[in-house]
C-alpha cells in the first residue's frame, strides 16, 4: 500500500483485558523459548530482539513501558544479521497470526474482517448516531 505506514500495536504482546482460551493456546511473545535462545547469542533481552526484528522491516513500535529500565531497553536495538532475521521470521510462522487485542467476543463480530463490514453499517445507521453525530468524537 503506498503511502501508507504500518505501526505494530502492542508490539511485546501487551497484557489482555480478559485472559480466555484463546490466550491460553497461544505464546507470550516475551517468555516464548525460542525467541528467548536467539535473544541471548546477542541482546540482552526478548523484548531488544523482537523490536529489532520489528523494527528492521520498516514498521514502527510504540511499546508502553512505566519503567525507565525497559524505556531504556526498548530504545537501546541492535541490527539483526540476515540468519536473526530468518529465524525470527521462521519463529513467527510456527506460533502463527494470533492478535492480543481481540475483541470479537465482546462485539460480537470481527473488526477485524475485511470481508465483512456490516456490523460497522448497522452501527452507524442507529438512529442515535445519526441525530447525534458528535457522539463519534467520544468513541
Amino acid at each position: 500500500m503506498e503511502g501508507v505506514h504500518v505501526m505494530a500495536h502492542q508490539p511485546l504482546g501487551g497484557k489482555p483485558l480478559l485472559l480466555d482460551t484463546a490466550h491460553e493456546r497461544h505464546m507470550r511473545p516475551l517468555t516464548d523459548t525460542d525467541i528467548f535462545q536467539l535473544s541471548r547469542k546477542r541482546f540482552r533481552s526478548p523484548a531488544q530482539l523482537i523490536l529489532s526484528w520489528i523494527v528492521q522491516q520498516n514498521i514502527s513500535v510504540v511499546p508502553r513501558t512505566s519503567r525507565i529500565t525497559h524505556l531504556t531497553e526498548n530504545m537501546n536495538l541492535k541490527r539483526l544479521s540476515t540468519e536473526e532475521m530468518v529465524a525470527m521470521s521462521l519463529i513467527t510462522r510456527m506460533v502463527g497470526e494470533f492478535r492480543f487485542s481481540d475483541p470479537r467476543h465482546e462485539l460480537g463480530f470481527d473488526i477485524f474482517d475485511e470481508e465483512e463490514d456490516q456490523p460497522a453499517k448497522e452501527w452507524w445507521e442507529e438512529p442515535l448516531i445519526k441525530t447525534n453525530p458528535e457522539l463519534l468524537m467520544v468513541m
